[in-house]
Protein backbone atom coordinates (compact mmCIF):
# COMPACT_ATOMS: atom_id res chain seq x y z
CA UNK A 1 0.00 0.00 0.00
CA UNK A 2 2.90 2.35 0.72
CA UNK A 3 4.11 1.94 -2.87
CA UNK A 4 0.72 2.99 -4.19
CA UNK A 5 0.53 6.19 -2.14
CA UNK A 6 2.58 8.39 -4.56
CA UNK A 7 0.34 7.29 -7.44
CA UNK A 8 -2.84 7.88 -5.46
CA UNK A 9 -1.64 11.33 -4.36
CA UNK A 10 -0.91 12.29 -7.98
CA UNK A 11 -4.34 11.12 -9.10
CA UNK A 12 -5.92 12.96 -6.17
CA UNK A 13 -4.27 16.20 -7.30
CA UNK A 14 -5.56 15.72 -10.85
CA UNK A 15 -9.04 14.81 -9.62
CA UNK A 16 -9.24 17.86 -7.35
CA UNK A 17 -8.12 20.13 -10.18
CA UNK A 18 -10.65 18.69 -12.63
CA UNK A 19 -13.56 18.95 -10.18
CA UNK A 20 -13.11 22.61 -9.20
CA UNK A 21 -16.25 24.69 -9.51
CA UNK A 22 -14.92 28.08 -8.38
CA UNK A 23 -12.18 28.71 -10.97
CA UNK A 24 -11.53 27.72 -14.60
CA UNK A 25 -9.50 24.56 -15.27
CA UNK A 26 -9.97 23.86 -18.98
CA UNK A 27 -6.74 25.65 -19.89
CA UNK A 28 -4.81 23.25 -17.61
CA UNK A 29 -6.25 20.00 -18.96
CA UNK A 30 -3.74 19.21 -21.75
CA UNK A 31 -0.65 19.87 -19.64
CA UNK A 32 -2.13 18.08 -16.62
CA UNK A 33 -3.03 14.92 -18.57
CA UNK A 34 0.36 14.87 -20.29
CA UNK A 35 2.32 15.27 -17.04
CA UNK A 36 0.18 12.69 -15.24
CA UNK A 37 0.77 10.10 -17.96
CA UNK A 38 4.52 10.76 -17.87
CA UNK A 39 4.47 10.35 -14.09
CA UNK A 40 2.72 6.97 -14.41
CA UNK A 41 5.26 5.71 -16.98
CA UNK A 42 8.18 6.87 -14.83
CA UNK A 43 6.66 5.20 -11.78
CA UNK A 44 6.30 1.94 -13.70
CA UNK A 45 10.03 2.03 -14.47
CA UNK A 46 10.95 2.75 -10.84
CA UNK A 47 8.72 0.15 -9.19
CA UNK A 48 9.28 -3.59 -9.55
CA UNK A 49 6.09 -4.65 -7.82
CA UNK A 50 3.55 -6.29 -10.06
CA UNK A 51 0.50 -4.73 -8.38
CA UNK A 52 1.88 -1.18 -8.65
CA UNK A 53 2.89 -1.64 -12.30
CA UNK A 54 -0.50 -3.10 -13.22
CA UNK A 55 -2.29 -0.24 -11.45
CA UNK A 56 -0.19 2.43 -13.23
CA UNK A 57 -0.68 0.77 -16.62
CA UNK A 58 -4.44 0.62 -16.09
CA UNK A 59 -4.58 4.31 -15.21
CA UNK A 60 -2.42 5.19 -18.22
CA UNK A 61 -4.76 3.27 -20.52
CA UNK A 62 -7.69 5.37 -19.30
CA UNK A 63 -5.83 8.54 -20.33
CA UNK A 64 -5.74 7.28 -23.94
CA UNK A 65 -9.30 5.98 -24.28
CA UNK A 66 -11.39 7.76 -26.91
CA UNK A 67 -14.39 7.59 -24.59
CA UNK A 68 -12.54 9.45 -21.83
CA UNK A 69 -9.81 11.85 -22.95
CA UNK A 70 -8.93 10.67 -26.50
CA UNK A 71 -5.12 10.71 -26.59
CA UNK A 72 -4.54 13.05 -23.63
CA UNK A 73 -7.43 15.25 -24.73
CA UNK A 74 -5.58 16.68 -27.72
CA UNK A 75 -8.66 16.26 -29.93
CA UNK A 76 -11.01 17.86 -27.42
CA UNK A 77 -11.92 21.28 -28.82
CA UNK A 78 -12.38 22.88 -25.39
CA UNK A 79 -9.07 21.58 -24.00
CA UNK A 80 -7.19 22.64 -27.14
CA UNK A 81 -8.72 26.12 -27.19
CA UNK A 82 -8.02 26.52 -23.48
CA UNK A 83 -4.33 25.73 -24.03
CA UNK A 84 -4.25 28.08 -27.02
CA UNK A 85 -5.71 30.99 -25.00
CA UNK A 86 -3.52 30.43 -21.93
CA UNK A 87 -1.39 33.61 -21.43
CA UNK A 88 1.66 31.49 -20.56
CA UNK A 89 1.45 28.35 -22.74
CA UNK A 90 -0.23 29.94 -25.82
CA UNK A 91 -0.70 26.59 -27.55
CA UNK A 92 2.52 24.95 -26.35
CA UNK A 93 0.92 21.50 -26.07
CA UNK A 94 -0.65 21.90 -29.51
CA UNK A 95 2.81 22.58 -30.94
CA UNK A 96 4.11 19.52 -29.09
CA UNK A 97 1.43 17.35 -30.71
CA UNK A 98 1.95 18.99 -34.12
CA UNK A 99 -1.58 20.36 -34.47
CA UNK A 100 -1.00 24.03 -33.63
CA UNK A 101 -1.29 25.47 -37.16
CA UNK A 102 -4.23 23.27 -38.10
CA UNK A 103 -6.23 24.04 -34.97
CA UNK A 104 -5.46 27.78 -35.05
CA UNK A 105 -6.58 27.96 -38.67
CA UNK A 106 -9.79 26.13 -37.78
CA UNK A 107 -10.54 28.63 -34.99
CA UNK A 108 -9.93 31.52 -37.41
CA UNK A 109 -12.05 30.03 -40.18
CA UNK A 110 -14.94 29.25 -37.83
CA UNK A 111 -15.04 32.79 -36.44
CA UNK A 112 -17.70 35.19 -37.82
CA UNK A 113 -15.05 37.79 -38.70
CA UNK A 114 -13.70 35.39 -41.34
CA UNK A 115 -17.12 35.24 -43.02
CA UNK A 116 -17.19 39.03 -43.25
CA UNK A 117 -13.76 39.03 -44.88
CA UNK A 118 -14.85 36.40 -47.41
CA UNK A 119 -17.78 38.56 -48.51
CA UNK A 120 -15.51 41.60 -48.74
CA UNK A 121 -12.99 39.67 -50.84
CA UNK A 122 -15.69 38.64 -53.32
CA UNK A 123 -16.81 42.25 -53.72
CA UNK A 124 -13.21 43.44 -54.16
CA UNK A 125 -12.58 40.72 -56.72
CA UNK A 126 -15.55 41.89 -58.82
CA UNK A 127 -14.36 45.49 -58.56
CA UNK A 128 -10.81 44.64 -59.71
CA UNK A 129 -12.19 42.81 -62.74
CA UNK A 130 -13.95 45.98 -63.90
CA UNK A 131 -11.38 48.59 -62.90
CA UNK A 132 -8.10 48.44 -64.85
CA UNK A 133 -4.81 49.96 -63.64
CA UNK A 134 -4.10 53.54 -64.68
CA UNK A 135 -1.86 53.81 -67.71
CA UNK A 136 -2.34 50.22 -68.76
CA UNK A 137 -2.02 51.12 -72.44
CA UNK A 138 1.39 52.67 -71.83
CA UNK A 139 2.80 49.57 -70.02
CA UNK A 140 4.06 46.31 -71.43
CA UNK A 141 2.66 42.90 -70.46
CA UNK A 142 5.22 42.28 -67.69
CA UNK A 143 4.47 45.62 -66.05
CA UNK A 144 0.71 44.92 -66.22
CA UNK A 145 1.22 41.58 -64.44
CA UNK A 146 3.29 43.27 -61.73
CA UNK A 147 0.61 45.93 -61.24
CA UNK A 148 -2.14 43.30 -60.94
CA UNK A 149 -0.10 41.22 -58.50
CA UNK A 150 0.65 44.31 -56.43
CA UNK A 151 -3.04 45.20 -56.28
CA UNK A 152 -4.01 41.64 -55.30
CA UNK A 153 -1.35 41.43 -52.57
CA UNK A 154 -2.48 44.74 -51.18
CA UNK A 155 -6.09 43.56 -51.13
CA UNK A 156 -5.20 40.32 -49.31
CA UNK A 157 -3.15 42.11 -46.67
CA UNK A 158 -6.01 44.49 -46.00
CA UNK A 159 -8.61 41.70 -45.79
CA UNK A 160 -7.03 39.56 -43.07
CA UNK A 161 -9.71 38.50 -40.54
CA UNK A 162 -9.65 40.53 -37.36
CA UNK A 163 -9.40 37.37 -35.26
CA UNK A 164 -6.18 36.46 -37.11
CA UNK A 165 -4.73 39.91 -36.42
CA UNK A 166 -5.51 39.46 -32.73
CA UNK A 167 -3.80 36.06 -32.68
CA UNK A 168 -0.67 37.66 -34.14
CA UNK A 169 -0.77 40.43 -31.53
CA UNK A 170 -1.42 37.89 -28.77
CA UNK A 171 1.65 35.79 -29.65
CA UNK A 172 3.78 38.94 -29.96
CA UNK A 173 3.01 40.03 -26.38
CA UNK A 174 5.52 39.33 -23.58
CA UNK A 175 4.93 35.95 -21.99
CA UNK A 176 3.63 35.79 -18.44
CA UNK A 177 6.52 34.89 -16.15
CA UNK A 178 4.81 32.75 -13.51
CA UNK A 179 2.31 30.31 -15.00
CA UNK A 180 0.92 29.10 -11.66
CA UNK A 181 0.08 32.56 -10.32
CA UNK A 182 -1.56 34.04 -13.39
CA UNK A 183 -5.30 34.64 -13.14
CA UNK A 184 -6.49 33.85 -16.66
CA UNK A 185 -9.82 35.68 -16.40
CA UNK A 186 -8.21 38.82 -14.96
CA UNK A 187 -5.52 38.73 -17.65
CA UNK A 188 -8.08 38.62 -20.46
CA UNK A 189 -10.20 41.29 -18.79
CA UNK A 190 -7.14 43.52 -18.68
CA UNK A 191 -6.44 43.00 -22.40
CA UNK A 192 -10.07 43.04 -23.55
CA UNK A 193 -9.63 46.49 -25.14
CA UNK A 194 -6.70 45.40 -27.35
CA UNK A 195 -7.88 41.82 -28.02
CA UNK A 196 -11.68 42.05 -27.87
CA UNK A 197 -12.50 38.98 -29.99
CA UNK A 198 -10.07 36.67 -28.22
CA UNK A 199 -11.14 38.01 -24.84
CA UNK A 200 -14.74 37.17 -25.69
CA UNK A 201 -13.71 33.63 -26.70
CA UNK A 202 -11.77 33.20 -23.46
CA UNK A 203 -14.67 34.46 -21.36
CA UNK A 204 -17.18 32.11 -23.02
CA UNK A 205 -14.83 29.15 -22.64
CA UNK A 206 -13.38 29.67 -19.18
CA UNK A 207 -16.16 31.30 -17.17
CA UNK A 208 -17.86 28.87 -14.79
CA UNK A 209 -21.63 28.68 -15.37
CA UNK A 210 -23.91 29.03 -12.38
CA UNK A 211 -25.03 25.44 -11.88
CA UNK A 212 -25.41 22.87 -9.13
CA UNK A 213 -24.03 19.94 -11.14
CA UNK A 214 -21.18 19.35 -8.70
CA UNK A 215 -23.43 19.07 -5.65
CA UNK A 216 -25.91 16.97 -7.64
CA UNK A 217 -23.18 14.45 -8.50
CA UNK A 218 -22.21 14.21 -4.84
CA UNK A 219 -25.84 13.74 -3.83
CA UNK A 220 -26.34 10.97 -6.40
CA UNK A 221 -23.16 9.12 -5.42
CA UNK A 222 -23.78 9.37 -1.67
CA UNK A 223 -27.53 8.80 -1.73
CA UNK A 224 -27.28 5.08 -0.94
CA UNK A 225 -24.60 5.53 1.73
CA UNK A 226 -25.88 8.31 3.97
CA UNK A 227 -29.40 7.33 4.97
CA UNK A 228 -31.66 7.39 8.03
CA UNK A 229 -29.80 4.53 9.71
CA UNK A 230 -26.34 5.94 8.98
CA UNK A 231 -26.88 9.66 9.38
CA UNK A 232 -24.09 10.06 11.94
CA UNK A 233 -21.21 8.98 9.67
CA UNK A 234 -18.15 11.18 9.86
CA UNK A 235 -17.23 13.22 6.79
CA UNK A 236 -14.06 11.21 6.20
CA UNK A 237 -15.86 7.85 6.45
CA UNK A 238 -18.64 8.97 4.10
CA UNK A 239 -16.03 10.21 1.63
CA UNK A 240 -14.15 6.89 1.70
CA UNK A 241 -17.33 4.84 1.29
CA UNK A 242 -18.43 7.01 -1.64
CA UNK A 243 -15.03 6.58 -3.29
CA UNK A 244 -15.27 2.80 -2.92
CA UNK A 245 -18.82 2.80 -4.29
CA UNK A 246 -17.94 4.83 -7.39
CA UNK A 247 -14.78 2.77 -8.07
CA UNK A 248 -16.10 -0.58 -6.90
CA UNK A 249 -14.89 -2.47 -9.98
CA UNK A 250 -11.31 -1.34 -9.32
CA UNK A 251 -11.39 -1.70 -5.54
CA UNK A 252 -13.00 -5.15 -5.39
CA UNK A 253 -12.59 -6.82 -8.81
CA UNK A 254 -12.82 -10.35 -7.34
CA UNK A 255 -16.15 -9.50 -5.72
CA UNK A 256 -17.45 -8.11 -9.00
CA UNK A 257 -16.47 -11.29 -10.85
CA UNK A 258 -18.17 -13.41 -8.19
CA UNK A 259 -21.37 -11.39 -8.45
CA UNK A 260 -21.34 -11.75 -12.25
CA UNK A 261 -20.70 -15.49 -11.96
CA UNK A 262 -23.54 -15.92 -9.50
CA UNK A 263 -25.85 -13.92 -11.76
CA UNK A 264 -24.96 -16.07 -14.77
CA UNK A 265 -25.66 -19.23 -12.80
CA UNK A 266 -29.00 -17.82 -11.71
CA UNK A 267 -29.90 -17.12 -15.35
CA UNK A 268 -28.87 -20.62 -16.49
CA UNK A 269 -31.93 -22.36 -18.07
CA UNK A 270 -31.53 -25.59 -16.04
CA UNK A 271 -31.40 -23.55 -12.87
CA UNK A 272 -34.66 -21.83 -13.80
CA UNK A 273 -36.51 -25.17 -14.31
CA UNK A 274 -38.56 -25.95 -11.23
CA UNK A 275 -37.69 -29.24 -9.56
CA UNK A 276 -40.38 -31.02 -7.60
CA UNK A 277 -39.13 -32.82 -4.53
CA UNK A 278 -41.33 -34.97 -2.33
CA UNK A 279 -42.02 -33.53 1.10
CA UNK A 280 -40.11 -34.95 4.04
CA UNK A 281 -43.26 -35.75 6.02
CA UNK A 282 -46.03 -36.56 3.53
CA UNK A 283 -49.55 -36.10 4.78
CA UNK A 284 -51.24 -39.51 5.06
CA UNK A 285 -54.28 -40.04 2.93
CA UNK A 286 -57.55 -40.17 4.76
CA UNK A 287 -59.07 -43.69 4.72
CA UNK A 288 -62.31 -44.06 2.86
CA UNK A 289 -65.19 -44.95 5.04
CA UNK A 290 -67.07 -47.98 3.96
Amino acid sequence: MASLMPVLKKMKIMSDCMSKDTEPVLHHMLTMLYKTDNFLHDHIDMENREIVNAFCKKLSEHLHLATRFNEHGRYNQHYALGNLLHPYFRGYMLRHYGIFEEFTRKVINDHPSSDAVSISEKNNHKATQVKMPVGVDECNDLQNIEIEQGNNNHTISQNVPEIEREFESFHAMPRVEEKHKVDVLKWWKKHASTLPLLALLARKLLCIPAASSCSERVFSASGGIINDKRHSLSTQTAKQLTLIKVNYDLVCPHMTLKIISDAEEALDPPALTPVRTPPKNPIPKAPYLS
